[in-house]
């Protein structure tokens, strides 16, 4: 990200990493419901909050992507939703997702129904069940 390497990532040094980086990242993030792959439409270019912490090293940083995906006509009850990403494998994460519908459908109803980020061959997976 620093380019210039003077130790400080600056807002034109992000947004031309981000720039480089977005096509990989929308390769890097599924979404499946009732087992089945949709496809997924990046709605607005990633984000990167470095949380005031512009110097270069180890630090927390917050990556938004914003994606599309239609509703299959086959969602039912009890469906299986499943947000997968193979984004910095190694790394650690505190992930959450945000599901909005035109039609205001509960994709995400109760906590209890949201399993926890979990590891499968690099790749952390998020679960819930869709309520009709």
């Amino acid at each position: 990200m620093d380019t210039d390497t003077n130790g400080h990532i600056t807002r034109p040094e992000l947004e031309s990493y981000l720039k480089q980086l977005a096509p990989r990242l929308s390769r890097q993030v599924k979404l499946r419901v009732a087992g089945r792959e949709l496809p997924l439409v990046p709605l607005y270019d990633p984000e990167v909050d470095l949380i005031a912490n512009d110097q270069t090293g180890p630090g927390h940083h917050r990556l938004r992507l914003c994606f599309f995906a239609p509703t299959p006509p086959t969602l039912r009850a009890g469906d299986e939703i499943v947000v997968e990403d193979s984004l910095w494998p190694g790394a650690k994460i505190l992930g959450t997702v945000q599901a909005e519908g035109r039609d205001v459908v509960p994709l995400l109803p109760k906590s209890q129904s949201l399993r926890a980020w979990r590891r499968r061959d690099r790749t952390r997976r998020i679960c819930s069940k869709f309520a009709a």
